[in-house]
């Protein structure tokens, strides 16, 4: 039997940690926070800490051969009231958790192929791109100093949980991380249409390669965009420029996992 505590109070102090916390404060406790209930269980099935959770008594008690290997974590069961008062908006599974902050991968500890994330400050994009990834063999993920961390709040619900599946590597310096992973033997591609770039369905794919996918409002760095190998676009119809950076990189990932057998070396 899982031991737990009733929260039913709104104003409770054991709510504090939940309540919009920005991501600047949960880093520097090497934490993160966890919604809904699907996403919470994969993060606890992959073995990682958890601190704390508030659930319903349903979920508690539906998940307590999961929830037994943490007898540390403090665990709250609250009304839906309550749960809604954390996020300030409506929810459905009403399940949140904080946990323990994966640690970082070295940039030599990452796989054949990787998204490097410049500039791509949305959350909710870079939530899907991180799920896009997963889906499409692209394992690993770097983030620069520009971009949103795939561990934001946001970021971790909307990719279903797939960020704690991936390898994960924060850079403070976007080129000098490129630099080191032309050392390392990776081909590094950049996602943008200009006067060099070529349609992605005629690229060859290398066993290692990196694949840079900017901000939608302005794009690719203008250093990044020149270190790269090559610059590869989406053809698209006459009258539209762009896609949603989202989108755009499922579209790169989906030709990226199914090269051509004879263009790939």
């Amino acid at each position: 039997m899982i031991s737990y505590e009733i929260l039913d109070q709104t104003d409770d102090l054991r709510l504090k940690p939940f309540q919009q916390v920005r991501d600047s404060l949960l880093r520097q406790k090497d934490e993160v926070l966890i919604d809904s209930a699907k996403v919470v269980c994969r993060y606890l099935k992959l073995g990682f800490p958890l601190k704390t959770l508030i659930a319903p008594e349903s979920f508690i008690c539906e998940q307590k051969d999961l929830l037994k290997h943490w007898p540390e974590a403090q665990v709250l069961a609250a009304n839906r009231k309550v749960l809604e008062s954390i996020v300030g908006h409506k929810i459905h599974s009403g399940v949140t958790a904080l946990g323990a902050r994966p640690q970082d991968v070295s940039l030599g500890a990452l796989g054949d192929r990787i998204i490097f994330l410049n500039g791509v400050n949305n959350s909710e994009n870079v939530g899907t791109i991180a799920r896009n990834a997963l889906a499409f063999g692209a394992t690993s993920i770097i983030a620069d100093q520009h971009s949103c961390s795939p561990y934001v709040r946001r970021s971790i619900r909307v990719s279903m949980g797939s960020v704690f599946k991936c390898k994960i590597h924060h850079c403070t310096n976007a080129l000098m991380a490129l630099h080191e992973l032309k050392l390392l033997g990776y081909h590094i591609f950049a996602a943008s249409f200009n006067n060099r770039s070529v349609d992605v369905r005629s690229v060859r794919v290398p066993q290692k390669s990196v694949l840079i996918i900017g901000c939608e409002g302005d794009g690719l760095q203008g250093e990044v965009e020149d270190f790269a190998d090559q610059c590869i676009h989406i053809s698209m119809q006459d009258g539209i420029d762009s896609l949603n950076a989202a989108v755009a990189s499922g579209i790169l990932l989906h030709h990226f996992s199914h090269p051509d057998p004879l263009a790939f070396f």
